[in-house]
């Protein structure tokens, strides 16, 4: 019987692409590779945008914490501070640039009158520091004494909420100790009266992002209109802020991450000490 083998010599069965074929074949590897790369920066900006969300939401709510310890261990709202200022405590950043709880060029602002404690003012321990006289330091009628005070601003300025603690210049030596609150200056400017830099609370909050409604009780639901009547005097919003006992903060900021601008808004109502 007769095998008869055959092989065509022709066929290359290894052969690789021919020019043809790379021509159609390499484009539509591109546009996978494309889609592919793509769909890694949708994931990566979805991941960026939802930390970058959930960071903001942390420095507002850290923001609205600060200002609910400071109301309940304050005194009194102000219309404009009532410590002297002492450069570069002002807010150009000089001795005379006042601070106002509403402005048409500076915006709303937190202004507080606090007591000067001896350590940090939510611990039991702390005690409000007295002025040394007229009863001596020592004397068991020394409680009768001026207390010495403190400011404390909340404001914004340069698209950021920024706290202050504004000080008399004498702030060290006027009462029996010193007082556990450092007077606080913006970043980057020198000045020896200052101990601390203000603290940078929340960015990319604009001058319509920070408001403060004010309100004579607690269980109030009609907010004061002549506190934040930016026509009225200063002298005529401190007459009424005098029977204001309860404030609503309500922060709104806007960041842009991975291209997305993210918006977050918080809001908390809280009385001050005397309440």
């Amino acid at each position: 019987m007769r095998h008869t083998s055959h092989y065509n010599s022709g066929i290359d069965t290894k052969r690789g692409f021919t020019l043809v074929e790379m021509l159609v074949v390499m484009p539509i590897i591109i546009l996978a590779i494309g889609i592919f790369i793509n769909v890694i920066v949708y994931i990566t900006g979805g991941v960026l945008v939802s930390r970058g969300a959930n960071a903001l939401v942390y420095n507002i709510q850290d923001a609205l914490n600060r200002i609910e310890e400071d109301v309940k261990s304050s005194s009194n709202y102000l219309a404009t501070n009532s410590v002297s200022l002492t450069s570069p405590q002002g807010y150009n950043n000089d001795g005379t640039s006042n601070f106002h709880n509403v402005s048409t060029t500076t915006g709303t602002m937190l202004i507080l009158n606090t007591y000067a404690t001896t350590s940090n003012p939510i611990t039991s321990t702390r005690n409000i520091i007295y002025s040394n006289g007229p009863n001596p330091c020592g004397s068991n009628l020394v409680n009768l004494n001026q207390p010495i005070t403190l400011n404390i601003v909340y404001f914004v300025k340069d698209n950021t909420l920024w706290r202050r603690v504004v000080a008399p210049a004498n702030y060290a030596t006027a009462g029996c100790s010193v007082p556990w609150q450092r007077p606080s200056c913006y970043p980057g400017i020198s000045g020896v009266f200052c101990k601390a830099q203000d603290v940078r609370l929340v960015d990319g909050v604009g001058s319509s992002g920070f408001n403060i409604s004010y309100y004579s009780s607690p269980s109030s639901t009609t907010a004061d209109s002549v506190s934040s009547d930016n026509t009225k005097s200063d002298s005529d919003r401190q007459t009424t802020l005098q029977a204001i006992s309860t404030i609503g903060v309500t922060i709104t900021a806007t960041n842009t991450i991975a291209g997305h601008d993210v918006t977050q808004t918080g809001t908390i109502r809280v009385s001050a000490l005397n309440e």
